[in-house]
Formats: structure tokens, sequence, C-alpha cells
């Protein structure tokens, strides 16, 4: 399975969420962005990203598949940065770019998964792309994450997985 961008709210140092707060809580007037903004990725939350492999084991019989899981939407750099902005309740933010269209060093500035494969099963996404980042970025503003505790358990055949 070819996993889109899981948005995921766990708040880890070192994250680029968590790195784009401290620099936010730092300075709240400016949010250096280290590309030109125009990046544009298919995000999905990690809530669709789990759904999406259940579904998947559920439905796919053959012994080989092989699936793309994601969104058939996509958020650009500025969109997220705004979206964080709105999220820590900050007006008046100046982003200051500091890249190219590719950002860091071996980004790319599109990306795009054909997930056909997986709608013809049956299965898409709850949130879109958008709704993946605002829903990660206000948990993580708030300071929650996800924990594998607060998973359901899973049973399929004799297996149980949490």
């Amino acid at each position: 399975m070819v996993f889109h961008l899981a948005a995921n709210p766990d708040v880890r140092a070192g994250s680029g969420k968590t790195n784009l707060i401290n620099k936010l809580k730092r300075n709240p007037k400016e949010l250096e962005i280290l590309s030109d903004g125009t990046q544009r990725k298919p995000y999905l939350y990690i809530d669709d990203c789990i759904d999406g492999m259940l579904f998947a084991l559920e439905h796919c019989h053959e012994r080989v598949n092989v699936l793309n899981l994601g969104s058939d939407s996509s958020t650009d750099v500025t969109s997220i940065a705004a979206m964080l902005v709105d999220a820590m309740g900050l007006t008046g933010v100046k982003f200051s770019y500091t890249g190219g269209e590719r950002g860091l060093k071996g980004d790319v500035p599109q990306v795009r998964f054909d997930i056909t494969k997986m709608k013809n099963l049956g299965w898409k996404p709850k949130y879109t792309s958008d709704e993946a980042i605002r829903k990660t970025v206000q948990k993580a503003v708030a300071g929650q994450s996800s924990t594998l505790s607060s998973w359901p358990e899973i049973k399929r055949g004799d297996e149980k997985w949490h």
C-alpha cells in the first residue's frame, strides 16, 4: 500500500508542526516559510489512513495488491501556514518566503497519487486534504495527540491488533 502524507496531530519535538508552532510563539508577527509556499501535496488524516488500511484488508482478496491510499485533493504550504496562524488565534502575521518552488532539498513542488483502485473498492477518505490539515493543526496547537492506546482493538481471523 502506498500512502499519501498522513496528517497526524501527534506533537513531537522536531516535527514540522512543532517547528512552525515554536517559530510563531517566538515571533507572532512573522513566519519564515522555507519555500515559495506553492508546494502542493495531498494530505490524509490519520483516522482516514487507518480506516483505509482496514477497508483494504477486508475488501482485497488477491494475494498481492498494490493500492494508493490518499486524498483526491491537495493543500499548499501557504494554506497550511494560514491554518496554523488561524488556529493559534494570531492576526497580521507576515509570511517570509525563503526558498524556491522546491522548498527544502529533495522536496518536490507537486505530489499526486491515483486512488482510483481504492475508490472502486468503495472507499474514500472522510476528510479532504484541507480538512485533514485544519483538524491536525487545531489539535497540535491545543496540545492534543493521538496515541496507540486510543485506537480501537482490531480483529481479523485469529489475529488481534492494537
